[in-house]
């Protein structure tokens, strides 16, 4: 079998991606090619994820690193990536999502579905869908936040979305007690 060129990688990136949407890629090769789509989505900061668990915990691993050496995990470098994407989604919005993105507030209410989460430079936020705008939650200091254990299209509360994640169990767990539905 030849040797996977980074050209290959990235055209199989592009591809995969345009046709995937938000889902995980699934990739298929020999551990040469899965270990050249990897370097190429780690380098050139593909906005994809791996189905396969190993991969995309590899791919974490590594941004995560290159992050913290370029200093972009600080919370301040944080804010200005998340105002950034914001400000580009506003700006240039896509046909197929018209709506306005802004960060969300401890002031928001009612119920939003998870859109997807993304992992921007030195970021991870969720993006959330509340009527007709997508709030982006920052969620880069929360692991167990409620996003990560959400597929997209699942509904929560605004406020449970807010609360440290030990507190939004609870608050879903209370929540299912008094009969009332998250979704």
């Amino acid at each position: 079998m030849p040797e996977p060129s980074r050209a290959a990688a990235i055209l199989a990136l592009q591809l995969a991606r345009d046709r995937a949407g938000n889902m995980p890629l699934v990739i298929d090769g020999d551990d040469k090619q899965r270990q050249a789509v990897l370097d190429t989505a780690v380098q050139l900061r593909f906005d994809v994820r791996f189905a396969d668990p190993t991969l995309e915990a590899e791919r974490v691993r590594r941004i995560r690193e290159i992050d913290a050496a370029d200093g972009e995990a600080r919370p301040e470098r944080r804010a200005g990536a998340i105002a950034l994407f914001i400000a580009q989604r506003n700006a240039w919005p896509d046909p197929a999502d018209p709506t306005y993105f802004r960060a969300l507030s401890e002031t928001d209410v009612g119920e939003a579905r998870l859109v997807a989460t993304h992992r921007l430079r030195g970021a991870d936020v969720a993006l959330w869908r509340g009527g007709d705008e997508t709030l982006v939650q920052d969620i880069s200091d929360q692991p167990n936040a409620l996003a990560h254990n959400l597929l997209p299209g699942d509904s929560a509360g605004l406020a449970t979305v807010q609360l440290p994640p030990e507190r939004a169990n609870e608050q879903q767990i209370s929540s299912e007690d008094r009969g009332i539905e998250m979704d």
